[in-house]
């Protein structure tokens, strides 16, 4: 700004180096685990397996109303979002500033339709103990640090349930670019790894090519009796199962 306002000739930062940033290591967790997590949290069940199985942003699910749940069609439109800011609740569309609707897994549907039932659509779908919105550091600080720790999950943070559900879904065979359009976010490449488990030999009947070269390939981790309960809808025909690409 003071080059463009000609306060100075040119910026004397331009030429600096910047640290190099280390990128902190993602938690993910299984079906297995995303259900263990839930149960141990008790009242919060359903705000757990919400965000870990829809991939929405905490501050999304906290301003959810009612009126915006569409259970018949199973789908939820985030057009709302909740943040703290300087310990005040914020009030504002979602980031990037679009509405969009993400789908809801049937197995919630009933939980969802009773946890609501007899509620004005204003009313937020989820509230804090007290009532009001749920706060993403009072929910870590309350409910999730103590219970993911007894559990093995020592530092996990609500917005590792954004990542696990991105990466779920694609180890179930969902399209990357649609999971990505979801969340309005990248899905990049360490989403997904955690979750495709590397096989020795060539690709075989079932398997899904890695698209690397060498005689190596990748299968999805496939945990006992669950999959992703929407990957017909995460899914595009007309696109590999596992792209090249990550990056969207």
């Amino acid at each position: 700004m003071a080059v463009k306002d000609d306060r100075l000739m040119r910026n004397p930062a331009a030429c600096v180096s910047l640290p190099r940033v280390n990128a902190a290591e993602r938690m993910y967790l299984s079906h297995e685990q995303v259900h263990e997590l839930a149960e141990a949290c008790g009242s919060h069940r359903l705000v757990v397996l919400f965000l870990a199985d829809t991939g929405v942003r905490f501050g999304e699910m906290a301003a959810l109303r009612v009126g915006r749940l569409d259970l018949m069609r199973r789908r939820a439109t985030i057009a709302e979002s909740v943040t703290l800011v300087r310990g005040v609740q914020t009030w504002g569309t979602p980031k990037g500033h679009e509405r969009r609707e993400v789908p809801i897994p049937r197995f919630l549907v009933d939980d969802l339709a009773a946890h609501v039932a007899g509620r004005e659509p204003g009313a937020l779908v989820f509230t804090a103990v007290k009532g009001g919105a749920l706060r993403a550091q009072g929910f870590q600080r309350t409910v999730l640090t103590e219970t993911a720790a007894s559990l093995g999950l020592k530092g996990l943070h609500p917005h590792a349930l954004r990542h696990t559900a991105a990466s779920l879904a694609i180890a179930s065979g969902a399209n990357v670019k649609v999971v990505a359009a979801n969340a309005r976010a990248q899905v990049r490449d360490h989403d997904a790894r955690p979750v495709w488990a590397p096989v020795p030999g060539p690709a075989r009947r079932g398997r899904r090519p890695s698209g690397r070269r060498g005689s190596r390939c990748c299968v999805p981790v496939v945990y006992p009796g669950r999959h992703h309960p929407d990957v017909g809808e995460l899914r595009n025909d007309q696109s590999p199962r596992k792209p090249e690409g990550l990056e969207v």
